[in-house]
C-alpha cells in the first residue's frame, strides 16, 4: 500500500503546517496566493509510491486538485503571517457563517483559521464572531487564542432554542471584554462557566433566559468591574427578572451596572428588574461609578432613587422613561450628588431642574417635553436638549458658558436662534436640527465652529452670516423645502476654507453647458431662455460640486424625518456617499 500524501490526512496537515510555526485556519480571504514566498517544488514533492496496481487517471486527478489546494492554503497564510508581526492588528476580525462556508466552498477553511490564529493575539480591536450554528462557534472560537477583545452573535436557525457556552469559549483566558448576543435561550447557570476568565473585566450578554436568574450566576465574577445586561424571559418566571444583593455580592470589584430596553425585537418580553431595599442598596453599589437604566422597566420603584446621594463614587447617570414620580425624585436628589459629571435623562417630565451638582459638565435631556427652563450650571462643558418642545425661559446667563463648546438643540420647535446662544463664544460643535428659524444670526463662535448643523429647518438661502468660517469643516443643509443656492450662497461656501462635509437637497439650478445642449438639440430659440429665466442665479449639482472639489457632497430627501435621516448621515460619513 503506498504511503499518504501530507495534506491527504488531518492530522497530517496539522504536523506539515507545524513544521512551518503555522497553525491551521478558517476563515474569508481577499489575498491571492503569493508563489514567490514559498519553495512550491519543495512543498509539491511527490512520496514514494508503489507502481502495482497503477492509480487510475481519476485518482491521479483528485490527489493533484488536493495538493495544489494545500499549497495554496499554506502559501496565503505564509503571506499574511508575515504581514504585519511588527505593528498591532488594528482591524476587526469578522467571522460570519456566510464567510466561513465560503471558505470551506473555496478549500481556504486551512488557511483563514490561521490567519485568525495568529492575528487574535495582537488584535487592538474587537473580534467579531456571528454565526448560526453551535458547531461553528466552538470550531472557531479554539482558534482566537490570545484575543482580548470578543463579541459573539449566536443567531440560531435550526431550531434548537437554548446555548451553551462553549469550551472554547472559556479558555480564552486572555479576554477583558466578552459580549454574547444570543437570539436563542440560555441556562442562567451557564454564566458560571465564565469563572475561568481571570482576566476579564467587561461583560454583555443580550438575550433570553431559559429559568430564572439563580444568585449564585455571577459567582466566580468577582473582577468585574462592568455588568450589562439585557435580559429578559417569558411571562411565566416573575423571579426570573429579580437583580438582588444575593446576585451583585460576588461583584466586589462593579464599577459600571447598565440596564437598558434595547431589544426592539423582544420587547414583549419581560425585562430584568434591579430588586434592592434602601438598606441593601449603598452597601451593594458602593463602588458604582456609572448606572445606566431604564428607569420603569430597571428599577421603577421611585423610592430607591433616593439612595443615590449615598453612592460616593457616582459619576455618570443614565436614566430612561423618567416620567411621572421617578423625575419628581430625581429632581429631588440629584442636587445632592456632588460627584456626578455626566447626567443623561430620557422622558424627563418635570418642568425644571431648579440645582444641579456643581460638579456637572455634561447634560442631555432628550425629549423632555414638559421643560421650560434651560437647566444653569457654571461648570458645563455639554449641552444637548432634544426635543423640549416647550422651552421658554433661556437666562442671559447662558452666554456665559465659556467652556460649553457642543450644543445640541434638535427638535425643540423654536422660531429663532436664542440671542444667549448666538453670543456664546467656545461653540465647536451646534447642531439646530429640525426647528423652524428662517435666518441665522452673528455666531459669536464664528472662529471656533467646527460642526453645524441646521437639517429641516426653513432657511430660503446659504446663511451669509457664515463667511468665512476658518474652522467650520461640517455643515448640513439638507432638509429645506425652499432653500436654493444662489450665487452669494455659492461664494458663502467657497468661502470656508476647511468645509469637507456638506449635505444639501434638491440643488436645482441651470448649467451653461445645459442651456448649450437644449439650443442644439431642441434647435428652438427661446427654451434655453425661458429655462435660465426659470432658475436665474441658482446653482445646479454640476456647478455646486465642480466649485467645491474637495468637498464631500450628500444629496439628501428633502421630505426626511430627522430622526431617520441623522442615521443615514452617520453612515454617509463613516462610507461616503
Amino acid at each position: 500500500m503506498r504511503s499518504r500524501a501530507p495534506w491527504e490526512d488531518k492530522g497530517d496537515l496539522d504536523k506539515a503546517m507545524a513544521m512551518h510555526g503555522k497553525p491551521r485556519l478558517v476563515l474569508n480571504l481577499d489575498c491571492p496566493p503569493q508563489d514567490s514566498l514559498i519553495d512550491n517544488g519543495a512543498k509539491e514533492e511527490e512520496q514514494p509510491r508503489k507502481e502495482w496496481p497503477p492509480p487510475s487517471a481519476r485518482q491521479l486527478q483528485y490527489e493533484q486538485m488536493q495538493k495544489q489546494a494545500y499549497v495554496a492554503a499554506l502559501t496565503a497564510s505564509k503571506g499574511l503571517w508575515q504581514a504585519r508581526d511588527a505593528v498591532p492588528f488594528k482591524s476587526t476580525l469578522s467571522v460570519t457563517t456566510s464567510k466561513l462556508h465560503q471558505a470551506r466552498t473555496d478549500r481556504q477553511e486551512w488557511a483563514l483559521l490561521g490567519f485568525l490564529a495568529r492575528k487574535a493575539p495582537m488584535l487592538t480591536a474587537t473580534a467579531h464572531v456571528d454565526l448560526e450554528y453551535e458547531f461553528d462557534v466552538k470550531e472557531v472560537l479554539r482558534w482566537l487564542d490570545g484575543v482580548q477583545k470578543l463579541e459573539v452573535v449566536f443567531a440560531d436557525r435550526t431550531g434548537t432554542f437554548s446555548f451553551t457556552v462553549p469550551e472554547t469559549l472559556v479558555q480564552l483566558t486572555s479576554l477583558t471584554y466578552l459580549s454574547l448576543i444570543n437570539h436563542a435561550g440560555l441556562d442562567p447557570w451557564e454564566l458560571t462557566e465564565l469563572s475561568s476568565l481571570t482576566a476579564l473585566q467587561s461583560f454583555k450578554y443580550q438575550g433570553p433566559m431559559d429559568d430564572p436568574i439563580p444568585p449564585g450566576a455571577f459567582r466566580g465574577l468577582g473582577h468585574l468591574t462592568s455588568l450589562d445586561l439585557e435580559v429578559c424571559g417569558s411571562n411565566n418566571f416573575e423571579e426570573a427578572f429579580q437583580l438582588t444583593a444575593a446576585h451583585l455580592s460576588a461583584c466586589t470589584g462593579l464599577r459600571r451596572l447598565v440596564l437598558p430596553n434595547d431589544m426592539e425585537d423582544l420587547c414583549n418580553w419581560k425585562q430584568v428588574q434591579l430588586r434592592l431595599s434602601l438598606e441593601e442598596a449603598p452597601n451593594t453599589l458602593q463602588q458604582l461609578e456609572e448606572i445606566d437604566f431604564a428607569l420603569q422597566r430597571a428599577c421603577s420603584d421611585p423610592a430607591f432613587w433616593r439612595v443615590l446621594p449615598l453612592l460616593p463614587s457616582l459619576r455618570r447617570l443614565k436614566a430612561g422613561i423618567a416620567y411621572g414620580a421617578l423625575s419628581a425624585v430625581l429632581r429631588e436628589c440629584l442636587p445632592a450628588c456632588q460627584h456626578l459629571a455626566h447626567l443623561d435623562l430620557y422622558m424627563y417630565s418635570e418642568p425644571s431642574l431648579v440645582q444641579l451638582p456643581s460638579s456637572l459638565t455634561s447634560l442631555t435631556l432628550t425629549w423632555s417635553s414638559a421643560l421650560q427652563t434651560v437647566p444653569l450650571t457654571a461648570s458645563i462643558c455639554s449641552l444637548s436638549l432634544e426635543g423640549c418642545h416647550e422651552l421658554l425661559d433661556w437666562p442671559p446667563q447662558v452666554s456665559g458658558f465659556t467652556q460649553l463648546t457642543p450644543l445640541s438643540l434638535e427638535s425643540c420647535h423654536l422660531a429663532e436662534v436664542p440671542g444667549c446662544v448666538a453670543s456664546l463664544p467656545a461653540l465647536e460643535v451646534l447642531e439646530m436640527a429640525d426647528n423652524n428659524f428662517q435666518d441665522l444670526p452673528q455666531l459669536g463662535c464664528i472662529n471656533t465652529l467646527r460642526r453645524l448643523g441646521l437639517y429641516g429647518s426653513a432657511l430660503p438661502w446659504v446663511p451669509c452670516t457664515l463667511e468665512g468660517a476658518s474652522r467650520l469643516s461640517y455643515l448640513n443643509l439638507a432638509g429645506q423645502l425652499d432653500l436654493v443656492v444662489e450665487e452669494d450662497g455659492l461664494a458663502v461656501l467657497c468661502s470656508l476654507p476647511v468645509l469637507k462635509f456638506l449635505a444639501v437637497s434638491e440643488c436645482e439650478g441651470i448649467e451653461l453647458e445645459d442651456l448649450v445642449e437644449v439650443g442644439e438639440e431642441e434647435g428652438e430659440e427661446g427654451v434655453g431662455d425661458e429655462e435660465e429665466e426659470e432658475y436665474y442665479g441658482y446653482v445646479g449639482w454640476s456647478r455646486l460640486r465642480g466649485s467645491l472639489p474637495g468637498v464631500q457632497i450628500a444629496d439628501l430627501e428633502a421630505h426626511g424625518q430627522w430622526v431617520f435621516t441623522r442615521d443615514a448621515l452617520e453612515e454617509i460619513e463613516r462610507f461616503g456617499v
